[in-house]
């Protein structure tokens, strides 16, 4: 198989088996009697978790082996995966939520870097862009598909759920078959053409402090963090909090249109990349420009979905809202992979997705508190007045920095004028 189609049945795969669980993920929880203030604290120890390792993990990467560790996130993630569907208690629950954050850290950033590099090496630079975008559309439309499939698979085996069971966990059931199904083929769909990373000295393998050093210098990484920083918050508010606020809209419905929101969610998702790429072809605009335009366009899109009171504005707006945020993976790979050598890049992956982690627990630690208080509604409007600022500071940080471009710059230009004189 090319690399292209090995590429291809990875994100088919690792899209499907989410979608199946994204399509209930919160019903599951409130099945087993959880409340919202639960579900807030689950999240939130997913994201301290995943938070706490990725950074360790995504060093470890560089140095030990991309792949051997995705294969490692792959077991921890399905062990999760079994243990919710025995697990009832909530203490036991943030044990298994716990270890999905370590699964997600393990994950972070492996396989992103290793594609970008073979990539780099196989195909031409004028494509390389397209290329990622394409994945990320074949992503979302196998997140789709599987959710389509979880919402129709649960409605389908409720009537035969033992009574020891919740209808939802037939989706847990399928996710940890296609998980075990994409573990064993790991070692056919990534290998090492031309070298293995065992080969490599200790010279050259990256240092973490490098790594850290490396983003705290370059400015646009810096702002590429922290406009993850806020997107983190936007997402941990939406995935924890969508699904009690369609239920609220619309009590007793079917699962199926839970399946049927998030299949549109993710074909979103899988429009949002496309349709920038083909604004890109008409009028290019810097990747740090695309980070700042589209985080600025979140905060009304959040605002509009927050004011909804019926199901088909809800649902307009939600996918709304998916449909901006999709589009900020193209800039954020593209600009790691401009910005960033290639040796290092797992370990910058796994600080970009230790920031979008770092939103969500800012977000459970500082303002879920206000849920209760301002109902799911108010507490969209909070965090779009919040993703507005964020916007503002980035736009602010930009501008200095081509104002201080161009000043150093000018000299040179005064210069020339002056000879021509």
């Amino acid at each position: 198989m090319t690399l292209i189609q090995r590429l291809s049945i990875h994100h088919s795969l690792k899209g499907l088996s989410l979608g199946l669980f994204l399509s209930v993920q919160t019903l599951f929880l409130q099945e087993k009697g959880l409340s919202l203030w639960h579900l807030g604290i689950l999240f939130g120890t997913f994201s301290v978790t995943a938070a706490l390792l990725e950074l360790p993990l995504g060093f470890a990467a560089d140095r030990l082996g991309r792949i051997r560790l995705y294969a490692l996130a792959r077991a921890v993630g399905l062990l999760g995966i079994v243990l919710a569907i025995y697990v009832d208690q909530f203490f036991l629950l943030l044990g298994v939520m716990a270890l999905l954050g370590a699964s997600r850290a393990l994950d972070s950033g492996c396989i992103e870097a290793w594609q970008s590099e073979r990539l780099q090496e196989t195909e031409p630079a004028t494509v390389f862009a397209r290329r990622l975008a394409g994945f990320h559309t074949l992503s979302a439309l196998s997140m789709a598909a599987g959710a389509l499939a979880g919402g129709y698979l649960t409605d389908a085996l409720a009537p035969r759920t033992p009574a020891s069971m919740q209808p939802t966990e037939w989706n847990l059931i399928a996710q940890a078959t296609l998980t075990l199904l994409h573990l064993a083929l790991i070692p056919v769909l990534f290998r090492e053409p031309g070298r293995a990373r065992a080969e490599m000295t200790t010279a050259d393998r990256p240092r973490m402090q490098t790594a850290l050093l490396l983003a705290w210098r370059l400015r646009p990484v810096r702002r590429l963090l922290g406009v993850a920083t806020a997107l983190g918050m936007l997402l941990f508010a939406l995935e924890t909090y969508w699904q009690p606020r369609l239920m609220a809209l619309a009590p007793n419905t079917a699962y199926a249109l839970f399946g049927w929101l998030v299949t549109g969610y993710f074909l979103a998702a899988a429009a949002g990349p496309a349709l920038l790429a083909t604004l890109l072809k008409r009028w290019p605009v810097t990747t740090d420009r695309q980070l700042v335009i589209i985080l600025l366009l979140t905060s009304p899109a959040l605002a509009m979905l927050a004011l909804q009171t019926t199901l088909p504005g809800f649902a307009s707006g939600y996918l709304g809202v998916m449909l901006i945020t999709s589009m900020l993976g193209i800039p954020m790979e593209a600009l790691i992979a401009d910005q960033v050598p290639g040796p290092m890049r797992s370990t910058l992956y796994s600080l970009l997705s230790l920031t979008l982690q770092a939103g969500g627990v800012i977000l459970m630690f500082g303002f879920s508190w206000l849920v209760p208080e301002l109902g799911i509604g108010g507490f969209w409007l909070l965090l779009a007045a919040l993703l507005l600022a964020a916007a503002i500071g980035a736009f602010l940080d930009l501008s200095s920095q081509r104002r201080a471009a161009f000043a150093g710059a000018r000299p040179y230009t005064d210069l020339i004028r002056y000879n021509r004189r």
